[in-house]
């Protein structure tokens, strides 16, 4: 239970945190980010350090454990690097939107590796604690975007409304895979 709280707490916090970036701006809430994402690393460890011995070591087991890998290190690209740090993280600078590399492909691409990585590990895991505190936070990310997309990135974004009509959402369509792999499209910092 304990597991599905933090889950929806962890999420609310980033809410708020979103929320205050482009409302309040209280300076003790800017801490909210940090704190939520120590709190929702800690819980994903907690919750495989006491399913480990659990997993049964098959070739499709492995497979999964490292697709969950590609999709984890695919998430950490996306959020830490594929953007430049300092403007998204540290000064708040940004004020235009990046439509190549991975936010060429859609506006929360990150979501789609989050909810990829726990697709393979409910499977690895094959538990349902597990499967019920992954889907409560893939649907809590997902609302997270929603609000994102409609009320926070439209007042931090000057063009955030031209880059919602040239970008998907969430799952890559043909044209903006092929905009950014197949034209070689990348971010220049």
């Amino acid at each position: 239970m304990i597991y599905y709280l933090v889950a929806i707490g962890v999420f609310s916090l980033y809410i708020i945190y979103d929320i205050n970036s482009v409302t309040i701006k209280n300076h003790w809430l800017d801490k909210l980010f940090l704190l939520a994402s120590v709190i929702f690393t800690i819980t994903n460890v907690v919750m495989i350090f006491r399913l480990k011995n659990a997993i049964a070591f098959t070739s499709s087991t492995i497979v999964l454990i490292g697709c969950a890998l590609i999709f984890l290190s695919l998430l950490i690209y996306t959020l830490f690097f594929a953007l430049p740090f300092e403007a998204t993280y540290v000064s708040f600078n940004q004020t235009k939107t990046i439509r190549t590399g991975m936010y060429g492909l859609s506006r929360h691409i990150g979501v789609l590796w989050f909810i990829l990585m726990y697709v393979c590990l409910i499977f690895v895991f094959n538990d349902f604690t597990f499967t019920l505190f992954a889907s409560i936070s893939s649907l809590m990310n997902l609302i997270y975007i929603v609000i994102q997309d409609n009320f926070t990135f439209v007042r931090v974004f000057c063009d955030y409304q031209e880059y919602k009509q040239e970008v998907p959402f969430l799952i890559p369509t043909y044209s903006s895979v092929k905009r950014v792999i197949l034209k070689g499209e990348n971010y220049e910092f």
